[in-house]
């Protein structure tokens, strides 16, 4: 699951290098949403749904979704918890994953209806990804991915709208490479085309 997390973190690390200020806002966004999927049992978020239990979540639905409230969504333990519960709580909130976004939301200070969310992420899983392979770091041929997102984003009087689609896929020689030819933001459109190299380990 490290390498998956990698993985994922990766291509989240993409937004910011773009010029479009909202593509920041978007990686909190997307950390927030994958915090609450790994997290067990699940921290859900408001008015955020989530399709899909494997590795990627299949789809990701927003409907009016308040940011503001977001950290308190991921660190308060679930009513009616479990000794079991209590525990797998506490260890999802020591997770890399859960502490950085959690450290974001503290940094980002949102307030009520600062940053509303509209709209879906879709992840198309097009191969079945070989966790194993994945843990060791030696072969990414088994990652193959289609992250289709259409947002608005809605922050302090701005409206991004975010449509585009980011193509992932790994090689044989532990390379991750990230492509996309159609990603707008409103009007302007942006290129990806990106490859990255994972350690082991």
């Amino acid at each position: 699951m490290k390498k998956t997390l990698v993985i994922i973190l990766f291509v989240l690390s993409l937004f910011p290098l773009f010029s479009s200020p909202c593509f920041e806002e978007l990686e909190t966004v997307t950390l927030s949403v994958m915090a609450s999927s790994a997290s067990k049992p699940r921290l859900s978020l408001p008015r955020v749904e989530i399709e899909g239990d494997g590795l990627f979540p299949e789809k990701v639905v927003f409907n009016s979704s308040d940011v503001s409230l977001y950290y308190d969504a991921l660190t308060s333990k679930p009513k009616g918890s479990n000794i079991i519960d209590s525990a797998l709580f506490a260890a999802t909130q020591r997770s890399s994953i859960m502490q950085q976004i959690q450290r974001i939301l503290l940094e980002k200070g949102y307030e009520k209806d600062d940053l509303i969310v509209d709209g879906e992420i879709a992840i198309n899983t097009k191969k079945e990804p070989n966790e194993l392979e994945l843990m060791l770091g030696k072969d990414l041929s088994s990652i193959s991915l289609s992250i289709k997102v259409n947002c608005t984003l809605k922050e302090r009087g701005k409206e991004w709208i975010v449509k585009g689609v980011l193509e992932v896929f790994g090689d044989s020689k532990g390379n991750l490479v990230v492509q996309s030819n159609m990603f707008t933001v409103n009007s302007s459109k942006y290129k990806v085309d990106l490859k990255y190299r994972l350690k082991s380990g």
